[in-house]
């Protein structure tokens, strides 16, 4: 499940989702109907970047039906949410699988449809109830990991900065807040670090090698040493380190991934999404 990206307090969502997929969890549906569930769910809550991720890892099944009945599903539902979609029953639609995607996508965005609708297909009999608790475990599953997806993708990222020369810091600083993308904390002092970063909870650290009090090494081994914060990701960036060791944009040395000064913009930001992309991965 690296394909969602999401942090690591979701992480039951993950595995809910894993379960529907490779454990035969769902007594009423089979794998297709699942992904099928998935996409058209991921759809009507409008999380298009998270349907794309869906989307790509159903064509490894190269199973087109199920997604062009996904979408056209998700496209009538939204453009009928505020009818009565139950009303459908009279037509000749005999599509087990669009009535099933029909359910999902009702009870994400219209539930008194997804009310109407589920009480006449199990009157006419076209699903029972355990399909219908299955169809909502599985969308209910997509949209709150849809709504956290989201969430998560706009938030900005916190990078803490910890370097003794203030005026590095206060460059850095600009720089990174500058994309839009960050929100940035500055810290000149090594022995300050852990405890800053206990509050200020960062998703990355870019760290400095050699200062007078404390030396970014030993912050760094405090830093993986601690429960709260050993999983934040570490860059060093330091002036005692060369291009040719690094590369523009940075190389794992001893375990931790290392920049060179000083760093061109781009190339430092391309660095920090690489590390944050990683975490949220792994």
């Amino acid at each position: 499940m690296n394909w969602l990206n999401l942090p690591r307090y979701a992480d039951h969502l993950k595995d809910r989702l894993s379960s529907f997929i490779s454990v035969d969890v769902l007594t009423r549906l089979d794998k297709k109907q699942v992904y099928g569930v998935m996409l058209v769910s991921a759809l009507v809550s409008r999380n298009f970047s998270f349907a794309r991720d869906i989307e790509a890892i159903i064509k490894q099944s190269a199973d087109k039906k199920t997604i062009a009945i996904a979408k056209s599903t998700a496209i009538f539902v939204d453009m009928k949410k505020n009818e009565d979609l139950s009303s459908l029953l009279e037509s000749e639609v005999v599509e087990t699988n669009f009535w099933i995607y029909m359910l999902a996508a009702s009870f994400i965005c219209s539930f008194a449809s997804y009310i109407k609708l589920r009480e006449k297909l199990q009157q006419n009999k076209y699903v029972d109830k355990d399909t219908v608790n299955d169809v909502i475990r599985v969308a209910a599953t997509i949209q709150s990991i849809s709504e956290i997806h989201k969430e998560e993708s706009e938030r900005k990222k916190k990078i803490l900065v910890v370097d003794d020369e203030v005026r590095i810091t206060r460059i850095l600083k600009i720089t990174l807040e500058r994309t839009g993308q960050f929100e940035v904390k500055i810290e000149n002092k090594g022995s300050n670090a852990v405890n800053v970063a206990h509050v200020f909870k960062p998703d990355l650290i870019l760290l400095d090698i050699i200062m007078p009090d404390m030396g970014g090494e030993e912050v760094a081994a405090r830093i993986r040493e601690d429960k709260e914060l050993s999983h934040t990701r570490i860059v060093f960036l330091s002036g005692i380190l060369s291009k040719e060791e690094t590369g523009n944009t940075g190389k794992e040395i001893g375990g931790y991934m290392c920049l060179a000064k000083p760093v061109r913009d781009d190339d430092l930001v391309y660095c920090i999404d690489q590390q944050i992309s990683k975490s949220q991965a792994a």
